[in-house]
């Protein structure tokens, strides 16, 4: 895949930024948005995304999966997982996971967050804006209730442009396996680096503390919970608050 970079000093959301600019000015696939000062990141639904200005990766690309099914929108989700996953462990070691959908955790902490936006024409998935927030450098969080970096992992500080060519390689190369249909192959990473997967835990569903165990994620990205007690869970997000506490 060929990347286009375009580097602003400053903007409220790269993700906003990018999705005003996509077709207005028919930016192809590949087109990337990276800012030095997000000061009003985009998480999901309305969560926000801290970022210390000049310390972290902050960016929103532009991908064009028409190969996809609209029904699959979910595996581009997972295949973008994996790609951070990839480039994290390269940098922190073996403990890094996925916590459902597709945040980025190292241990229990979370250092990079990710919104998938798509935009769906017939059957197919036309454009898809994935905003990308992953902590380098900052040390200090003032809202983030579980935040860490690469510098509180390892204790280095880093280039931020030194890193970026080896997250988009990383990028490229799960998106590759994506476009080629490697699917279940892709699934099963998933399902084996997702957090909690087969370990009997806390969570709050629906407002009520409830102990069950991750079992699954289905096409839809529904996450399939095996209460203690009850039927099989299928979860949508928003409805399932992690407490970090294994049962």
């Amino acid at each position: 895949m060929k990347f286009s970079i375009i580097r602003l000093e400053t903007a409220a959301s790269t993700q906003t930024a990018l999705m005003e600019h996509a077709d207005k000015e028919n930016l192809p696939e590949g087109s990337i948005f990276i800012c030095k000062n997000q000061y009003a990141g985009k998480g999901q639904g309305t969560n926000k995304w801290e970022s210390e200005e000049g310390k972290n990766l902050t960016f929103s690309l532009l991908l064009k999966p028409c190969f996809l099914p609209a029904s699959r929108q979910f595996d581009l989700m997972q295949a973008l997982s994996l790609a951070i996953k990839d480039f994290v462990e390269e940098y922190v070691g073996k403990n890094v996971r996925i916590k459902w959908p597709n945040d980025i955790y190292v241990g229990k902490d979370k250092i990079c967050g990710c919104l998938l936006q798509y935009k769906v024409v017939g059957d197919t998935v036309d454009t898809a804006y994935c905003g990308i927030g992953i902590n380098i450098n900052q040390e200090k969080f003032s809202f983030a209730p579980n935040p860490t970096s690469l510098y509180l992992q390892t204790g280095k500080r880093y280039d931020l442009a030194e890193l970026f060519e080896p997250l988009l390689r990383a990028v490229a190369q799960r998106y590759d396996d994506l476009r080629k249909g490697k699917i279940d192959k892709i699934k099963a990473e998933y399902l084996e680096y997702l957090l909690y997967k087969d370990v009997p835990a806390e969570y709050i569903y629906k407002g009520r503390p409830i102990k069950a165990t991750i079992k699954d994620v289905d096409s839809y990205g529904h996450l399939l919970l095996q209460p203690e007690n009850g039927d099989m869970l299928k979860v949508e997000l928003k409805e399932l608050v992690f407490t970090h506490r294994e049962a």
